[in-house]
């Protein structure tokens, strides 16, 4: 099978160089018709010499130099020196080398941008209080069906008369029992503390915080330190935490000493976040 694809390469140069050959056995000498024939072979056979090379490079670039290269070279050497033109020919040949490379870093690299879209809260980060992006394969929950009471009531009535049961019904409760099944309220201070709470960790779902989080788990900057200073940061020393106590955005260091994280700003209170989220808006 590999053998039938680098001959099939090799055909597609073959057929696009021989197109040229009663062309270059006509050239007039010197290197003003030399080079019109060169830049019309680079204009239209790149797709063709980009197929070719990925499929056989080695091949593909011994043909072009052995049937359209040296015949061109020779020609254009028939009118005098031509130093332009042998540089324009070796820098061809160079890039047809260079094609399965540069496809290969391209791919790969596509791989890794893709690689870190995905990119979750599960490095340098508490997982507790993260939001992890839901993986595609799990599937949803079901809500589970609604059923009417007054339906389920009827049935269960209507199937005690069957069996000539009669149904026995509680005692109602005594207003002692009231006061034990009631649930107790939250008091107006706890329902304070939990809303503020809820506000000061809503960011974290927003699209913005994902983007600068994605970014610290790519540069081995801890999640936690870039967090909104009025919450929960890391409470790991930077000397003992396995990332760097960096600001994301302008790179400022932590400065060491007790609480530290607190009296040095992180990613989320940095002033120039915005202008870094327009800078990576297409990241």
């Amino acid at each position: 099978v590999a053998w039938e694809w680098r001959t099939s390469g090799s055909r597609f140069a073959k057929g696009f160089v021989d197109g040229y050959t009663i062309e270059l056995t006509s050239l007039s000498p010197g290197v003003v018709s030399a080079e019109r024939v060169f830049c019309k072979f680079v204009r239209q056979g790149i797709e063709v010499l980009t197929a070719s090379a990925l499929v056989d490079v080695s091949g593909c670039m011994s043909f072009v130099a052995l049937h359209f290269t040296s015949p061109l070279l020779r020609a254009a050497r028939r009118g005098g020196p031509c130093p332009g033109l042998e540089r324009r020919c070796q820098a061809l040949l160079r890039s047809i080398s260079e094609i399965p490379k540069v496809f290969q870093d391209t791919i790969a690299s596509f791989h890794e941008r893709l690689s870190h879209r995905e990119a979750a809260e599960w490095r340098g980060c508490d997982e507790q209080r993260g939001n992890p992006v839901p993986s595609p394969s799990s599937a949803p929950d079901l809500p589970a069906p609604k059923v009417c009471p007054f339906a389920v009531a009827v049935a269960e009535q209507a199937a005690c008369e069957a069996k000539g049961e009669q149904e026995v019904f509680p005692p109602c409760p005594t207003p002692a029992q009231h006061n034990e099944v009631l649930v107790k309220r939250p008091s107006a201070s706890q329902v304070l503390r939990q809303t503020a709470q809820h506000s000061r960790e809503s960011y974290q779902e927003t699209k913005e915080w994902r983007q600068l989080r994605a970014f610290c788990v790519r540069a081995k900057i801890c999640v936690d330190y870039n967090r909104d200073s009025s919450g929960l940061r890391c409470t790991v020393p930077s000397s003992e935490c396995c990332f760097r106590h960096a600001c994301a955005v302008c790179g400022a260091e932590e400065r060491g000493g007790p609480k530290a994280q607190y009296f040095s700003h992180g990613g989320w209170n940095c002033n120039g976040l915005q202008a870094w989220l327009m800078a990576h808006k297409s990241s």
